[in-house]
């Protein structure tokens, strides 16, 4: 059985013993760290500016043309860390877990960088990567289901870390949803993404929404029950999540989704 939250989903970490010998820490930023800044499904470290101007402004990320993707990378240890492998990916807004990371398409092809002891001017280094996004008809080969980027309005961005002396691994992901919904009292906003069943076997899921104010009305098109649903092996299915905003709303803040 598999229960989905709506987002991108943060992976299990990994954490080791301190060796004796001393190592680098290659780091990036993950989800609401620290919380609640930024939210939950963001992360300070990974953003697109097309323009050098203001990070993630309207428009940035577009479908139709190249952006420009950054990664903020940073090692945490004494000790330097070289030959770093930075590896950039993505896929449409959905419900991805680590199960599903073989799902995404690569961005650009490993990006290598070294990092300068912790405290030192090169204890880190944004990485800058074109993402392509000009082919609405990319599907990655298939293997989301047959659905394709022009379909999606929003988009998950995956970035990995690789390095084989690493001292924590658990601090080597992170992942940003690129999925803004402006609050606009009066008015129904949909945004669809996928509910991926990475097994070879069917699977029993659970759909939990979390974050809309009670005053706010939603509906889910795509799954007979958000309670209970069954996904076939290897299924990608399309879901669609309706908000329609009260005219009047008792906080003006703007609704994210997640």
């Amino acid at each position: 059985r598999i229960v989905f939250t709506t987002g991108c989903l943060l992976g299990v970490g990994l954490f080791l013993a301190p060796r004796a010998q001393a190592q680098g820490d290659p780091s990036i930023m993950d989800w609401g760290t620290p919380p609640g800044n930024p939210p939950p499904w963001q992360t300070a470290d990974i953003w697109v500016d097309n323009n050098g101007l203001v990070h993630n402004e309207p428009g940035e990320p577009s479908k139709g043309i190249t952006n420009r993707l950054f990664a903020h990378i940073k090692n945490l240890a004494g000790t330097p860390a070289n030959g770093v492998t930075v590896r950039f990916k993505y896929a449409p807004y959905g419900l991805w877990s680590p199960a599903s990371w073989a799902d995404f398409k690569e961005i650009a092809a490993p990006f290598g960088i070294n990092l300068g002891a912790a405290g030192s001017s090169t204890d880190d280094v944004t990485v800058e990567v074109d993402w392509d996004l000009s082919n609405l008809a990319e599907d990655n080969g298939g293997n989301w289901g047959g659905h394709t980027v022009g379909e999606f309005d929003h988009f998950c961005v995956l970035v990995q870390i690789e390095y084989p002396g690493d001292a924590n691994p658990s601090n080597n992901h992170a992942q940003n949803n690129f999925a803004n919904i402006p609050t606009v009292f009066g008015a129904r906003k949909a945004i669809k993404f996928l509910l991926p069943n990475p097994e070879r076997s069917p699977m029993e899921g659970e759909l939990r929404i979390a974050g809309i104010p009670k005053e706010w009305k939603y509906q889910i098109e795509g799954i007979e029950s958000p309670a209970r649903f069954t996904l076939k092996a290897r299924e990608f299915r399309p879901v669609t999540l309706t908000v329609e905003v009260p005219q009047a709303a008792n906080n003006s803040r703007p609704y994210s989704h997640r």
